[in-house]
């Protein structure tokens, strides 16, 4: 377990995980297992995909309630789809409480609707802004998403900010994340974090801007990640200047 007391470089972990409506490969929905995987990435802040409280499908609890609740964090939920059932989308959970959270929409006609979680962390460290999103699966709805998302950042320009997410890219079109911030060349390519049972893709990102803030990214592998969702988890410390 680690000290989560904080140092004077400020070094936080963080984590982006697409949790599959708490679904594994082996086909059984267990939002505890899910839970459990996030207890061993023992993250300060995470942005979670996915989570479903749409009871069907052998889903009988409502994932954003149930995640809460076991992590014990601040939980800011980013719900994109909104039925008579539940609810569907992205989760952002800190173990500092989260200020002045908004979820942006980024929908595109006849896709599937997304969206962005943005807030700031509250704690005794420095100014802190984090974004947690799930892109889209077609290259031109992600050219809309990421327009949206550079605007955003350009009205947080000059601010520290955590970017991560799944951003459903991979090879050419990876490039795009450059208009977001994401480092280019050789630091484009991130660890593979898809499909479980062999990754080869890195659908999952996490950098920060200023690009030096970020000091390691990797992806976590246990018993557990890799059964519990089709992606693994992606975790980073961070260091956060004061000055």
């Amino acid at each position: 377990m680690r000290d989560h007391a904080l140092e004077s470089d400020r070094k936080i972990r963080v984590a982006t995980y697409n949790i599959h409506s708490g679904i594994g490969r082996d086909g059984r929905c267990d939002p505890a297992r899910t839970a459990a995987v996030l207890a061993e990435i023992d993250a300060d802040i995470v942005a979670l995909q996915e989570v479903d409280s749409r009871l069907k499908g052998g889903r009988e609890i409502d994932q954003f309630e149930f995640i809460e609740r076991a992590s014990g964090f601040h939980a800011v939920p980013g719900p994109n789809i909104v039925e008579h059932q539940g609810e569907y989308g992205n989760v952002l959970l800190s173990r500092w409480p989260l200020r002045a959270p908004v979820l942006h929409r980024l929908n595109v006609e006849k896709r599937e609707p997304r969206g962005a979680i943005e807030a700031e962390i509250d704690w005794d460290g420095p100014e802190l802004v984090i974004f947690a999103t799930h892109l889209g699966l077609k290259p031109g709805e992600r050219r809309h998403q990421i327009d949206e998302l550079a605007r955003l950042l350009q009205a947080r320009e000059g601010t520290p900010t955590v970017m991560m997410g799944d951003f459903n890219v991979l090879g050419p079109h990876a490039g795009a994340l450059g208009r977001l911030g994401h480092p280019l060349g050789l630091r484009l390519r991130a660890p593979a974090t898809f499909p479980t049972r062999r990754p080869f893709i890195a659908l999952d990102r996490i950098w920060c801007l200023p690009s030096t803030l970020r000091l390691s990214v990797g992806v976590h592998r246990s018993a557990l990640s890799r059964i519990a969702s089709d992606h693994l988890p992606l975790v980073a410390e961070i260091a956060v200047s004061g000055d």
